[in-house]
């Protein structure tokens, strides 16, 4: 009988030492008391094994065209409506790809400058043309916008024999858009210009005299300039006369600081020396006013 005491003694206190037992792989801290644990049943938490795999995540989606967006297809579509040839129709989207790359401007709108520009030099048979004059377009898409630089180049082309004409104009009309003048707005002026020299048949002329006006444009204003020369040009006979005059009316503009009075003053005196054909006699009265 002492044996079965002394036994159960030993038990109660080995069970006493160890009644919160440590599970491995599982946080420390309290653990399941075994002693509270009703009998014929397993108490104890069940050691955690692998973690599961993670279900496979959904794919990330192909970002396609913005819903009611414009997408090279729709630029492929509208290039090849103005082309002989889908050939054709892939080389200028090449290179409306490529302006959109330099200018970071909308695809949509390169396309329709590029269309206009085209309509504008003969269809699609000027295919080469067409692309001459987007460069001329995009090249200088920092100093004014997309549309006013392709209303502005379709306008001189129309006003032309030639786009190589046109092209030598926007060159000129680039000094006035420099200072801050939009590309319409000179473009304009050079047309002014260009009709009171003659027409399409005497652009080399219009162009003497848009290059002395655009050299000094930021100095006079271009509606300014632009009025002086339309004046001095319609008061000769020739447009090489009208450059001599307008030379020497803007070196006077200089030394007194106003150009309408300078041309006034001029027209005056070519009146009074008997007109157009007097232009030497005036020239020299004028010198000494």
């Amino acid at each position: 009988m002492k044996n079965v005491i002394s036994f159960f003694f030993l038990a109660v206190v080995a069970q006493s030492a160890f009644a919160q037992v440590f599970i491995p792989g599982r946080p420390s801290g309290p653990q399941v008391d075994i002693r509270l644990c009703p009998p014929g049943r397993n108490c104890r938490p069940p050691i955690p094994g692998p973690r599961p795999p993670r279900p496979p995540r959904p794919p990330v989606p192909v970002p396609g065209p913005i819903p009611g967006g414009y997408g090279p297809a729709d630029a492929f579509r509208d290039l090849s409506a103005h082309e002989n040839s889908d050939e054709d129709a892939r080389g200028n989207l090449a290179l409306v790809n490529s302006a959109v790359q330099q200018t970071r401007l909308p695809l949509h709108a390169l396309t329709r400058s590029f269309i206009q520009l085209q309509t504008a030099v003969g269809g699609s048979n000027q295919t080469q043309e067409a692309r001459t004059a987007f460069g001329k377009v995009t090249s200088r898409a920092r100093l004014d916008r997309l549309d006013d630089l392709t209303h502005a180049l379709v306008s001189l082309i129309r006003s032309e024999n030639a786009p190589s004409d046109a092209y030598s104009a926007l060159e000129l009309i680039d000094q006035a858009a420099r200072v801050g003048y939009d590309y319409p707005q000179a473009a304009a002026s050079y047309q002014r210009i260009l009709e009171a020299s003659g027409g399409s048949n005497q652009t080399q002329e219009a162009l003497k005299v848009a290059r002395l006006a655009y050299q000094v444009v930021q100095q006079w204003g271009l509606e300014e300039i632009t009025q002086s020369a339309v004046q001095l040009i319609r008061a000769e006979n020739s447009v090489d006369d009208a450059v001599g005059n307008f030379q020497l009316v803007l070196r006077v503009a200089q030394k007194y600081g106003n150009l309408e009075s300078a041309t006034y003053d001029f027209l005056s005196v070519l009146q009074q020396a008997g007109g157009s054909n007097e232009t030497q006699k005036a020239r020299a009265n004028y010198r000494a006013i």
